[in-house]
């Protein structure tokens, strides 16, 4: 892995993982920075919890993309995984929440 970063695999899928060279990923969205495992397969760029699952939706349990234990990974929906999330910055205090001042009244809407 790339950048000083640790991807945690279980045992059983050591063989499967070491095929491919793991890069460490950053992603950023406000204040928020998370880490996942990617590689290169026939040209497409393949995170390390889908080649596991075969799921095109991972969730992390405990938030950490670079946790790809079993133990730690379940597939999910869109909602599902949206819902296990921290806030990801913005001004509300809610998830995806913004904060919209219009004639001295405040109203929360959706980021998408």
């Amino acid at each position: 892995m790339t950048q000083s970063k640790i991807a945690r695999i279980d045992e059983a899928d050591f063989l499967l993982v070491s095929q491919y060279k793991w890069h460490a990923a950053r992603w950023r969205e406000g204040n928020k920075e998370w880490w996942s495992a990617l590689t290169n397969i026939g040209g497409h760029k393949v995170r390390m919890r889908h080649l596991l699952t075969g799921a095109n939706l991972v969730d992390h349990e405990d938030g950490d993309g670079l946790n790809n234990r079993w133990g730690n990974l379940r597939p999910c929906t869109q909602a599902q995984n949206m819902a296990n999330t921290s806030g990801r910055g913005g001004t509300g205090r809610h998830k995806g929440g913004v904060l919209a001042i219009r004639q001295e009244k405040m109203g929360v809407g959706l980021q998408l």
